[in-house]
């Protein structure tokens, strides 16, 4: 279970009574972005959703357990036979992400019995440029710490009881249970953009699974290096197109990672400072405006002799960066830059063959 999570609903099944199928239009339809708990008098399953897409779905019989096409073939079959019951949890958005592509999850062979463990861990981690998650169970509840290139970017706390805290509020809880003197285990996972990016997030029809049981999906190594030498080509016609751009990037929006760069030499030096500074800022922009209920389309930032652009591509959550010089008017590289993120999202979707509405 994950901390931050928020109870939407729940239903009961009965043999017969509702499909796998019924249960997957229902999130699909909300734009779920969280995941569905299946419990079953055989088994228990989890699917994860991203903006009403799944993502990734597990199901665990017994000592057994089944991901993606498997998984689904499994809960498929089981639900129609089996009583049980389905949960719906709601995710904080940075969580879901991370979520997405998390990697690696593995288990620290020393639990943390105080605070100075804790913060060693963080020590650790924020040394290693660390992107990804750790989970921290204790008696009193479990929190959920978003690690971004080494940075604490967000706590959550979920109590024994089902409340659930944020940032300082779960900092506290969790250390005042970390006082206790009771071991907690703790969990580290990584994210992986490649991961991130091949967990299908395939339109699907009524009735389907959007891809993930779809024998003839392509590889994930593949789908990551068509992807990567995408972005390369994007990026070279952005230079080729906007001469007075000095320095061209994919940032990923929600970690902050740079996925893909072109720097037009020298001339980039000077402009080094705010090129690295932008991902930063362009998640605290973030965190702003959806906090809001809006989204991040675009921003510019000015200053005496350059500025920098940023356009979101929201079917892959990255932003396509520019920062160049005042040789040529903004309206013409918001334009290009507009361009060339629809044309972008449109050839990532067709990579993993997902169909773009029109």
């Amino acid at each position: 279970m994950f901390a931050g999570r928020k109870f939407l609903h729940s239903f009961e099944l009965r043999p017969g009574r509702v499909s796998l199928d019924d249960l997957l239009q229902s999130c699909q339809r909300s734009g779920l972005t969280g995941f569905a708990e299946v419990k079953l008098s055989g088994g228990a399953g989890m699917i994860l959703y991203y903006f009403g897409n799944e993502v990734n779905v597990i199901y665990r019989e017994g000592n057994l357990a089944f991901h993606g096409a498997q998984a689904f073939a499994k809960l498929r079959s089981q639900i129609a036979n089996l009583e049980g019951s389905v949960s719906v949890y709601e995710l904080p958005m940075d969580a879901a992400h991370l979520l997405r592509g998390i990697s690696n999850r593995r288990k620290l062979a020393d639990p943390l019995v105080a605070v100075e463990d804790l913060q060693e861990l963080l020590t650790q981690l924020e040394t290693e440029l660390h992107t990804g998650i750790v989970e921290i169970q204790t008696e009193p509840g479990t929190a959920l710490l978003l690690i971004v290139a080494g940075r604490l970017s967000n706590t959550y706390w979920e109590t024994s009881g089902g409340a659930t805290l944020e940032k300082g509020e779960a900092r506290e809880r969790l250390e005042a249970a970390l006082r206790r003197g009771t071991p907690a285990t703790a969990f580290v996972s990584e994210f992986s953009r490649e991961a991130w990016r091949s967990r299908s997030e395939m339109p699907g029809e009524a009735g389907g699974s959007k891809g993930l049981d779809r024998p003839d999906a392509m590889p994930a190594e593949q789908i990551a290096d068509e992807e990567a030498a995408l972005r390369a080509r994007t990026l070279d016609r952005v230079q080729t197109e906007l001469p007075s751009a000095i320095y061209a990037a994919f940032v990923d929006l929600y970690t902050g990672a740079t996925v893909a760069r072109r720097v037009r030499g020298n001339q980039a030096i000077p402009t080094a400072l705010l090129a690295e500074k932008l991902p930063s800022f362009l998640s605290y922009l973030r965190d702003v405006i959806e906090a809001g209920g809006d989204e991040l389309l675009a921003v510019e930032i000015s200053s005496r002799d350059n500025f920098a652009v940023a356009v979101l591509s929201a079917p892959t959550r990255e932003v396509l960066v520019l920062v160049g010089d005042r040789s040529q008017p903004a309206t013409l590289i918001h334009g290009t830059l507009a361009r060339t993120v629809e044309r972008y999202a449109r050839q990532a979707a067709a990579t993993r063959g997902v169909a773009q509405p029109t």
